[in-house]
C-alpha cells in the first residue's frame, strides 16, 4: 500500500478458483486456481487536461 496525505493506492493479491469467481466464469478461463489482483485508488483522479493522453506510450 502506498499512502500520502493526498491519496491511498491499495494492491491486493489473492488466490481465486475459476469455478468460484463470477468474473472468471464470464471469460474463457479454464477451471483451476488463479491469482486475483485487486487495485483500489482513493486519489484525486487524473486531471482533465491529461485524460486524452492517458493511454499514450
Amino acid at each position: 500500500m502506498l499512502a500520502s496525505p493526498a491519496h491511498t493506492l491499495t494492491v491486493r493479491l489473492r488466490e481465486a478458483a475459476a469455478a468460484d469467481s463470477q468474473a472468471l466464469q464470464a471469460t474463457l478461463a479454464l477451471a483451476g486456481y488463479y491469482i486475483r489482483i485487486d487495485i483500489a485508488d482513493q486519489g484525486h483522479g487524473i486531471a482533465r487536461e491529461h485524460l486524452k493522453r492517458v493511454f499514450d506510450p
